[in-house]
């Protein structure tokens, strides 16, 4: 592996009033610039920082990015556009490299855009803010090599902690109108007033706030949220280092007045400089975990080994032998990935044949272990089902495993440039990681194998919490259920689905109709959230929507003689059967002359095509009675009526009229 490390240029000793003419043959990319005091700026470049900290205050509105995807895809594309297209139009050197680069940016954008992942997103923002940063330091020509450079390492370190911070201070300089220290001493001054002027304001405006005129021409001057107030100001004051390091970055990076730095011949002999440690001495150190690691495979061969075949050790569960001494392998081959490193930094190459030896046993040991701590994960995942743990396990030991072998690769092909290959195929894995949505089909996975009767249990609170992502299967899963419930599907209003006793599909029900009364803000949102808040209206778990070309709508006008208790419906057809009734809350009768809605979703049949012939079968229950989910009230109270056929298709609407009296009886029939 090659040197990661960058020398900053504080430590550079070359003359800050006369810098060293470049050395022969050395380009402008193998300098560090050093920004000059004297620099001034053009408008664009002012324009430019005065948007850089409104940038940094919208860094926080959109803090934690996570959180709020939509709104961070929306922050940091523009972000780019404004850099890229705008400021930097005509004077960015862009190579194929970096090129890539900006497309695996848009792909992490558009991962963290399309699933409700937060722990995914999370890495794909800070991917993106990465990428940005290296982006503008590459723009002007600063990487050491061109291509795909064995010192991107170095560039990565340069660019992130080292150009930013040469030009920390230069934002406020740009977004004066004048030049010079005085201006930056000037506003330090001012800022610091105004910090020391918050607290002696704050306790004089509560010691006068007794004055009850005082405190009415406050709450007439400031009639504002107070706490959004701080909020933002917090959100302005956080957002100017923002500001500062993205700009000091733009300063560094398009400086006109390079220092000479390290060149590529330096940071050569620095890596080999750092190979200080002798093989025998690596050998000796590592020869000896060789040993216990061919004891350990020959006393313990059979039993870790099982599980390629599927058969367990006697006397073990399929919890218990996945569980034991799964995360000790994981963690002896993390080790192990650690002594590599170690070994291809700091080892001499006078032994290079000996070397390579001592790594390719060292990594074959290594996917030994791995192998056999993937398959007892497998073993666990086909007896109980994915969750996102096994499946990020499982995706880590997949990358690292293909990191030893590419290590081991550069050690017999030294034009085999392992470092940004193996970066490379670290993005490569994530992004098509985050691109599957990885929570979609884990719940797909699951629903499928309990819809198919490989399980008999599943676990529907562990699929509420992969977010919008498992609503397309959770609504399957809800549609299975419900038919296995004689299609009816109760209503669990007003209860903690912690309190059901009764199994998993009143907890699933009480899930769906929570996130169907979710509103949460639009810059929340996921293209996911979009498409389960969709579907969730379809389905009926989003309350006062209606959709009326997935609806078969029923109006029951009532032409009685008499107030009733209750009234009392069942719907029949092919694949399709529910129950229920309506009443007052207060427990009042219902008026003789009411207008009653109903109507049965698209969603709700087994084929949801349509037209539907429907069997309707009405009764009323006479004296109001406690409702219950059987549908099960006094005989002596309850009157049947002869069943309707109805033929419609979804948008329509069926008007229907309930005619009668206690003494004549009731019939229904469709209204005219």
């Amino acid at each position: 592996m090659e040197d990661l490390s960058s020398l900053s240029p504080a430590l550079n000793a070359a003359d800050e009033t006369s810098p060293a003419p470049p050395s022969p043959g050395l380009s402008p990319a193998d300098a560090v610039p050093a920004s000059s005091p004297e620099r001034s700026f053009s408008p664009k470049e002012k324009a430019y920082a005065w948007l850089l900290l409104a940038a940094g205050y919208l860094f926080w509105r959109v803090f934690p990015m996570s959180q709020k995807p939509l709104g961070a895809v929306v922050y940091l594309l523009s972000l780019y556009a404004l850099t890229f297209l705008i400021v930097l139009r005509g004077r960015s050197r862009l190579g194929i490299v970096q090129k890539l680069v900006f497309l695996s940016a848009v792909l992490a954008a558009l991962a963290a855009l399309l699933w409700d992942n937060g722990f995914l997103s999370f890495f794909c923002f800070l991917y993106l803010e990465a990428a940005f940063v290296y982006l503008v330091y590459a723009a002007a020509g600063n990487t050491l090599e061109d291509g795909l450079s064995t010192f991107v390492g170095a560039d990565l370190v340069r660019a992130w902690f080292v150009y930013p911070f040469t030009s920390f201070g230069r934002l406020f300089p740009a977004l004066s109108l004048g030049r010079g220290k005085s201006v930056w001493k000037t506003v330090l001054k001012v800022l610091l007033g105004l910090f020391l002027a918050v607290l002696p304001t704050y306790l004089a405006l509560s010691l006068l706030s007794y004055d009850s005129g005082f405190s009415s021409i406050l709450e007439k001057l400031f009639s504002f949220d107070s706490e959004k107030l701080i909020e933002n100001l917090l959100r302005l004051v956080f957002g100017i280092p923002v500001a500062m390091y993205l700009f000091g970055l733009y300063v560094s990076s398009f400086t006109a007045k390079p220092r000479v730095r390290m060149t590529v011949e330096d940071y050569r002999a620095r890596t080999e400089h750092r190979r200080i440690l002798p093989f025998t001495t690596a050998a000796a150190a590592v020869l000896p975990l060789l040993a216990v690691y061919g004891v350990f495979f020959c006393s313990q061969w059979a039993y870790y080994t099982s599980a390629f075949s599927g058969a367990l050790p006697q006397g073990l569960s399929y919890a218990d032998y996945a569980r034991d001494g799964f995360f000790q392998l994981c963690a002896v081959a993390g080790m192990n990935f650690i002594i590599m490193l170690c070994l291809l930094r700091y080892v001499n190459r006078k032994k290079p044949v000996l070397l390579r030896v001592l790594c390719v046993v060292l990594s074959l040991f290594t996917l030994i272990l791995l192998g056999t701590a993937a398959s007892k994960l497998w073993l666990y995942i086909a007896r109980y089902g994915l969750t996102p743990d096994r499946v990020y396990a499982a995706w880590f030991m997949c990358l690292l495993a293909l990191l030893l072998i590419l290590m081991v690769i550069g050690q017999f092909f030294p034009v085999f440039k392992t470092l940004p290959i193996s970066m490379a195929v670290t993005v490569a894995l994530f992004l098509l990681f985050s691109l599957s949505g990885p929570d979609r089909w884990i719940a797909a996975y699951n629903v499928d194998r309990y819809l198919a009767g490989k399980t008999d249990e599943i676990d529907v609170d562990m699929l509420s919490r992969l977010g919008d992502d498992a609503i397309p299967a959770l609504l399957r899963l809800e549609r299975f259920m419900r038919g296995e419930n004689g299609g009816i599907r109760p209503d669990v209003e007003g209860y903690d689905w912690y309190n059901f006793e009764d199994g998993s599909y009143e907890r699933l029900l009480v899930i769906l109709e929570d996130r169907g009364r979710e509103d949460a803000p639009f810059f929340s949102h996921t293209l996911s959230g979009f498409v389960a808040e969709r579907s969730l209206r379809r389905a009926g778990f989003v309350p006062g929507f209606e959709a009326k070309e997935d609806t078969i709508t029923l109006q029951i006008q009532l032409d009685l003689q008499e107030d009733i208790g209750l009234f009392l419906r069942e719907a029949e057809a092919p694949g399709f059967h529910v129950a229920g009734g309506q009443s007052n809350a207060d427990r009042s009768p219902i008026r003789r002359d009411e207008l009653l809605y109903d109507s049965f979703s698209r969603w709700e049949f087994s084929d949801p095509a349509g037209p539907k012939e429907l069997t309707l079968r009405f009764s009323v229950v006479t004296e109001y009675v406690d409702p219950n989910y059987e549908n099960l009230y006094p005989a002596a109270l309850t009157v049947a009526m002869d069943p309707v056929t109805i033929r419609a298709d979804f948008g329509d609407t069926v008007r229907i009229v309930v005619h009668g009296g206690r003494g004549s009886g009731y019939w229904a029939e469709l209204a005219a």
